[in-house]
């Protein structure tokens, strides 16, 4: 969770008072819970002082399809079929192996 500087500031001031959590929290209705400022209180809280961007952009999303092997919905190459398969030549050549040895 961030919160923007103002916000966290207040809570720095207030919590420099003297005053309970749940009173800023009360103070400050709506802004930052009680846990967020016990965080705050602890160091813990991260803000960005800066401004949010009015447009965010989300990142690409994977085309999903369905893997004609297995039917599952994934992103291709399918990982689970490519598993499947590495762990069936691993079995066979640890059978190859034991009838070598015998």
């Amino acid at each position: 969770m961030t919160l923007n500087a103002l916000t966290v500031d207040a809570v720095r001031r207030l919590l420099a008072r003297g005053l309970p959590h749940r009173q800023i929290a009360r103070q400050l209705r709506g802004e930052v819970s009680r846990s967020a400022v016990r965080e705050i209180a602890l160091k813990m809280m991260r803000y960005d002082p800066r401004p949010k961007p009015k447009h965010y952009v989300l990142p690409p999303i994977a085309a999903v399809a369905k893997c004609p092997t297995c039917n599952y919905r994934v992103e291709l190459p399918c990982k689970i079929c490519s598993a499947r398969a590495w762990r069936h030549i691993r079995r066979l050549q640890k059978l190859s192996r034991h009838a070598n040895q015998k």
